[in-house]
């Protein structure tokens, strides 16, 4: 009982150093509020869990060889891998999911057939950026992640709590929007701040000279989605009308979603959901041109013109338009930010984009930006994730040949609102602003 006393102060030091660490290096862990425990009326939860038991054929594109370095194969409805180098090898797949769940998950069972030591890879998107779980031949846990190149240590060889076998272990991974837990044999041994990683791929890893066989293995995710009377949403984002039955938004907004609803807004009320799918997009550009199936009731022309050609300069004056943080207390009136160019290039001095310093928050995606004048300059689709009052918009000029491919659309050449008070502007702009709903 002491030695576990002591082992778990250890492991709060840890903790505590983590979250020193991170927030000494510029680490952002944005914590996004879902009520899990409101009212089921409110909202629903969309569970997924595929698992792969190593049965031919793979339900799992896993590469099955064996080289000099080392071997994948199939044995007895097992996945056998081994390692035939001090370099040790890994096992992952790709593996298709929404942006931003509320939960994953990564299980497997495993145990070691030699050597010192086997693991998870989780959160994978390349050499530079994963994440890991090791367990020893001995029991001893190590959870860390690869940041840009860099690695950081969660956890360092602790030894697990419960019952480890020689036979196989269950192991789990967990990961919300707040934390990560660690399950070996259905009991919680690590919770930790989550892993500010992002990657898709998820697999295996077993050290130098070790080998691993893998009876099992499952990859899941969970979504909470916001019920809208009929319709459950789990993304919001903003966008702009651009005629009777076209808007404009952020790819990402929509990105892999089964449904998309637009919903026009008037004084805080929604005015229906109506279905759309995406018609074109660029997802480089992170725009996409939505097509609803019905009619959007507003007066044409546009009261906007899109500037297509040319750059603003440094400290010209923009405004953005949209509906951010709808869910969580700003509610369904229209927001509006202004700001200033504060560079002609964007993140990674991407040409095609603008560094504004309008204030960014999520719902704000999508959302059109305009000048002084009224003419579209482009879509808000980021902000830095660091640097205060620095986000990026998509000029309009950059998506240009997206609008060219919408057959009949007229937009005036020049903007009907140059000359008007910036507040006359808003006003006219308000009704071709409206709300992007995706699950």
């Amino acid at each position: 009982m002491q030695g576990r006393i002591i082992m778990e102060w250890i492991v709060r030091k840890i903790h505590i150093w983590f979250t020193i660490f991170c927030l000494v290096n510029g680490f952002n862990f944005s914590y996004v509020l879902y009520a899990q425990d409101t009212d089921e009326d409110e909202y629903e939860v969309k569970e997924t869990m595929v698992v792969e038991n190593f049965e031919e054929p793979l339900g799992f594109p896993f590469e099955i060889y064996e080289s000099d370095k080392g071997k994948a194969a199939l044995e007895d409805g097992q996945l056998i891998i081994e390692a035939y180098t001090d370099s040790g090898i890994s096992r992952y797949i790709e593996f298709d999911m929404p942006a931003d769940p509320d939960e994953i998950v990564v299980t497997s069972k495993m145990k070691l057939t030699k050597g010192y030591i086997m693991g998870l890879l989780f959160l994978f998107e390349d050499w530079d950026n994963y994440a890991w779980l090791l367990l020893n031949a001995q029991g001893d846990l190590s959870l860390g992640f690869v940041k840009e190149g860099k690695t950081y240590y969660m956890i360092r060889e602790v030894p697990t709590f419960r019952f480890f076998s020689d036979d196989f272990n269950e192991i789990k991974v967990a990961q919300t929007n707040k934390s990560l837990k660690v399950y070996l044999n259905g009991y919680v041994e690590v919770t930790e701040m989550r892993i500010p990683l992002e990657g898709n791929k998820f697999g295996f890893i077993v050290g130098g000279h070790s080998g691993a066989a893998v009876d099992e293995f499952g990859i899941g995710y969970t979504l909470i989605l916001k019920k809208e009377g009929d319709v459950s949403a789990r993304f919001f984002g903003s966008g702009l009308i651009l005629d009777s039955f076209h808007v404009l938004t952020a790819y990402h907004v929509v990105e892999n979603s089964d449904k998309v609803y637009v919903t026009p807004m008037e004084d805080q009320e929604e005015k229906g959901n109506i279905p759309a799918k995406v018609l074109y997009k660029d997802e480089k550009l992170d725009v996409a041109i939505l097509k609803t199936d019905s009619p959007l009731l507003v007066p044409f022309p546009v009261p906007y013109a899109i500037k297509r050609e040319g750059v603003l300069s440094l400290g010209s004056y923009v405004y953005a338009l949209g509906y951010p943080l709808v869910h969580a207390g700003m509610g369904k009136s229209l927001k509006f930010q202004d700001g200033k160019i504060s560079s002609k290039v964007g993140y990674e001095n991407d040409p095609a984009q603008y560094q504004t310093t309008i204030p960014g928050a999520p719902g704000y995606s999508g959302g059109p930006v305009f000048d002084e004048n009224g003419n579209l300059i482009g879509i808000l689709t980021a902000k830095h994730k660091i640097a205060e009052n620095a986000s990026y918009v998509v000029k309009a000029s950059s998506f240009a040949t997206l609008l060219d491919l919408l057959e009949g659309l007229s937009m005036p050449k020049e903007s009907p609102l140059k000359g008007k008070p910036v507040h006359e502007q808003v006003e006219a702009l308000t009704p071709y602003v409206v709300i992007i709903k995706s699950q």
